[in-house]
């Protein structure tokens, strides 16, 4: 499992559907707030990694001081693994120092050490060779030189409750709805895809009909393969995509049911294993990877997490306590067991705990309680989407589906004010909540009820905190392959699975790329076209994590040179060429489908000019939607509409000197909706590169439904092209659109300006690019 792997493993059976609640995670050691780019990048040394260490969370010192919690021997194969060990080192010992200590203390790493990991102090998880007992090994470790910490590989285990297995078509079905008052909420606030929730849990499935529309396939990970995009979301087990359904079951769509969230965006992260010795469950080194995974996402705002365990795992509270740093909100299901005893993670301080009741409003006798239950939800007989069908629906009973409901509450919440912090967010929950059981706070539903409604009221009249003046920071470097790189590395500060290679100094083949970066989660990075630039490789040198090269367009664009290069720096490699720019951005789009991309909209922009498809970079990379490229005076011919009747809409980008009345024409013969984004025609912009920017940025924002804001915004020159294109995969992440400005016209400032949610702003390129003037006359605007 990819170079994460080397993170503990502690062994955790899937809560596929009474599920407890396991959120095992460690920090990602690069420092981002809430979205993934720290600090200004300005990057002359393109080949020096970017690390900042005083940003660095060193676990080993974190767990030093620590109790080493209490073995039960008495309960090994049920309560840990018994033939592993979890050790935290010292980040002073070489890699060779550390493998030497441990074989003479009788263990045996499960996979090779690594320099880079002993330096961000990642934890690792050993096998006992000796054949001695977990708890004399952890003994005998913590008196080893070098072993800082030693703990249990403890498992995390739940059952399966049978229910009810069809959907009746009752309103009955839909109790838990109705009884936490979403229907009025949603009279108040629709998440509308503006919030996004990760679900860590078995995946999803990927086409089922009340789901495609609300999951980002794109980002989709799978932990065990190591994996992105629709392959990696799939759901071989059924619970994760039961609790999908009671998040952002596509509401309003006249299909099956509807989520708590109405519509929130579903981030499928699948830790489970679908074959082998741990079929059905899931290792800590997972869960570590699916945090440290959304945490570097940047723009996940609520993580549910339906499993857990009955042991307290100071390493597991440590990563806990890491990610709601972050100011995500964790929610975890409360346990099934009908026990007084805590569950983890759930009862953790950083965690929303979930507890679960009847549709007679009595708590359900399976139900755990206890001390760190914080607020109860509806959780037997819960009807929900389910994986063994596309229009499949059942009910399952648990605090499983008890979390879900709450998270989808959370979403909604914070759809009606995204300002609201983790604190302010659960307090709101927690004041408005239904009061039951024993007057105010009591053991079995935790503060009371959930209740959308009341929650979104208070929302929408909670101050949000005050906010610090607009921040600026520049992501450039040397030259345009440096600048790319400084984009690539601010976009992925642990470094992606691989990157999309094209020409530097042309443009079109990096423009139809950006949907197949999005699917594959690689950044963009250019290269002058002769040979490989010392930059790229350096960089391809210095991230181990980079095992596959995508090089775009023929040996007139990256020669066979660079293709060689390539080939020998990294494990995989290929090239997308077409006959030309057209027939090439026709194949990408194949590269991309196959990836995983899935989008009902498709988006056709000028092949010869580049401005209006870089304004549309982000939208085609966050969702998968593919680019046509086309001649000015062109009519697309029969293949080409044929494939474009395949998408509900079809957007035409530019004026009717970039893209013929003639395609509108073509489109509506063919009865394929379509719209035009361009400036100057009926939206009082400017009939100008800078007018379609901005109408492009307006409607990615306001009108697509895919949760872009204009909180990070992110400006280019639109009089150069290089800078832009590499930004087109960075917006994605931080879900806002390219914004195209200079000297000549500052158009697509206004949008935002307008929105009043700007808090930081991009720059692509160095002054040389966006002038010092530029950028002055964008921030007067911006703070007007």
């Amino acid at each position: 499992m990819a170079r994460f792997r080397i993170l503990f493993s502690l062994i955790v059976s899937c809560a596929l559907v009474l599920g407890a609640t396991p959120t095992a995670a460690w920090a990602d050691q690069d420092a981002f707030e809430q979205n993934p780019i720290a600090q200004s990048v300005s990057d002359p040394e393109v080949g020096a990694e970017s690390v900042d260490e005083s940003t660095m969370v060193p676990f080993a010192e974190l767990l030093s001081d620590g109790d080493v919690p209490e073995v039960d021997e008495s309960g090994g194969g049920t309560l840990y693994v018994e033939d592993e060990v979890i050790v935290a080192v010292s980040p002073d010992e070489s890699a060779d120092a550390i493998e030497e200590a441990l074989a003479s203390a009788g263990v045996v790493p499960t996979e090779t050490i690594e320099t880079s990991s002993l330096r961000q102090q990642k934890p690792i998880a050993v096998e006992i060779a000796d054949g001695a007992s977990v708890a004399s090994k952890i003994d005998e470790l913590m008196e080893s030189d070098g072993i800082v910490y030693a703990q249990p590989n403890y498992l995390y285990t739940a059952d399966y409750i049978p229910n009810d297995p069809v959907l009746s078509g009752s309103r009955a079905d839909w109790w838990h709805l109705d009884d936490v008052g979403a229907f009025k909420a949603w009279d108040l606030a629709k998440v509308g895809r503006t919030v996004r929730v990760a679900t860590i849990d078995s995946g999803v499935r990927t086409d089922h009909l009340d789901l495609k529309n609300n999951i980002d396939l794109g980002n989709a990970y799978n932990t065990v393969t190591d994996m992105k995009g629709c392959a990696a979301a799939w759901d071989a087990y059924g619970h994760g995509t039961h609790v999908a359904g009671l998040i952002a079951a596509d509401a309003d769509n006249a299909i099956g049911t509807a989520g708590a969230s109405f519509n929130a965006e579903i981030v499928p992260i699948n830790v489970v294993h679908a074959s082998g010795s741990y079929a059905g469950k899931s290792t800590t080194a997972d869960f570590v990877e699916a945090l440290d995974y959304i945490m570097r996402l940047g723009d996940v705002r609520v993580v549910n997490i339906s499993m857990g365990t009955y042991v307290h795992d100071p390493a597991l509270e440590r990563s806990v306590v890491a990610a709601a740093e972050k100011n995500i909100v964790i929610v975890g299901a409360g346990g099934n067991k009908g026990v007084a005893d805590a569950s983890y993670p759930a009862d953790y301080a950083d965690v929303l705990s979930v507890t679960w009741y009847k549709s007679t409003g009595d708590i359900d006798s399976r139900s755990d309680h206890g001390a760190g239950k914080d607020i109860a939800a509806p959780g037997t007989s819960i009807c929900s989407t389910l994986n063994t069908g596309v229009d499949a629906y059942g009910m399952k009973s648990g605090s499983s589906m008890a979390a879900p409901i709450v998270s989808g509450v959370c979403a909604l919440v914070l759809s009606a004010n995204p300002n609201l912090t983790v604190d302010q967010l659960r307090q709101v929950l927690y004041r408005t909540a239904v009061d039951a059981g024993d007057l105010g706070r009591d053991d079995y539903f935790g503060w009371g009820k959930v209740d959308a409604y009341a929650a979104v009221v208070e929302a929408l009249t909670t101050a949000p905190p005050e906010q610090s003046d607009i921040t600026s920071m520049e992501l450039s470097g040397a030259d345009r392959v440096a600048t790319s790189i400084a984009v690539a590395k601010a976009a992925y500060p642990s470094g992606p699975c691989g990157i999309v290679l094209v020409r530097a100094d042309d443009f079109p083949d990096a423009l139809a790329a950006s949907t197949l970066a999005g699917a594959k989660g690689y950044p963009v990075v250019s290269c002058w076209p002769k040979s490989l630039s010392p930059a790229v490789a350096d960089y391809l040198k210095n991230t181990p994590s980079i095992t596959e090269v995508i090089l775009v367009g023929g040996t007139n664009s990256l020669s066979s040179s660079v293709e060689r290069s390539v080939a020998s720096l990294v494990s995989s490699s290929s090239r997308i060429q077409g006959i030309d720019r057209y027939d090439t951005a026709r194949l990408l789009r194949e590269a991309a489908a196959r990836a995983g991309a899935q989008s009902d909209i498709a988006v056709i922009a000028r092949g010869d000019d580049f401005p209006d498809a870089l304004s549309m970079s982000s939208f085609t990379a966050s969702t998968g939607s593919p680019l046509f490229l086309i001649s000015p005076s062109a009519t697309p011919d029969s293949a080409t509409l044929a494939e474009l009747a395949r998408y509900r809409q079809v957007l035409i980008l530019g004026g009717y000197g970039s893209v013929s009345n003639k395609v509108d024409a073509a489109l509506s013969g063919a009865s394929i909706p379509s719209m035009r984004l361009a400036g100057g025609i009926g939206n009082g912009q400017e009939d100008s590169r800078y007018g379609t920017s901005a109408v492009i940025a307006d409607w990615v924002v306001t009108r697509s439904g895919k949760g872009f804001t204009y909180e990070s915004a992110v400006f280019a020159t639109a009089l150069d092209f290089p800078d832009a294109l590499a930004g087109g995969p960075l917006c994605a992440k931080l879900r806002t659109p390219v914004l195209l400005v200079d000297g000549g016209g500052y158009a697509a400032v206004g949008p935002a300006a307008l929105s009043g949610q700007v808090r930081s702003v991009y720059w692509l390129g160095s002054e040389n690019t966006l002038s010092a003037s530029v950028r002055a006359a964008v921030l007067s605007i911006l703070r007007a």
